[in-house]
């Protein structure tokens, strides 16, 4: 039971004290909308990270569906009393 790529993420703290999470390895290629980005032949793709994220039943949503913005992606930080140390 070992640690391997997809135990990965990037946190990001946000201003108003919320975390997100992305997988370090796994993330979608969105081509951008037409017209968007340089006037070459190729059209141009962006990396869309995927965030951890819960549904409003506590079930975790699906990577790809999700974004940094969504309510279900951002987790506030919590400390730990002496009680919560103890079960950890």
């Amino acid at each position: 039971e070992g640690f391997n790529k997809e135990c990965e993420f990037v946190e990001r703290i946000h201003e108003l004290g919320y975390n997100t999470y992305a997988s370090r390895h796994h993330s979608t290629e969105q081509p951008l909308p037409a017209g968007a980005g340089s006037n070459n032949k190729r059209r141009a793709s962006i990396r869309r990270q995927w965030y951890v994220s819960i549904n409003g039943k506590g079930r975790p949503r699906r990577g790809f569906k999700t974004r940094s913005t969504d309510k279900a992606s951002l987790f506030l930080p919590r400390v730990l009393d002496n009680k919560d140390h103890e079960m950890v």
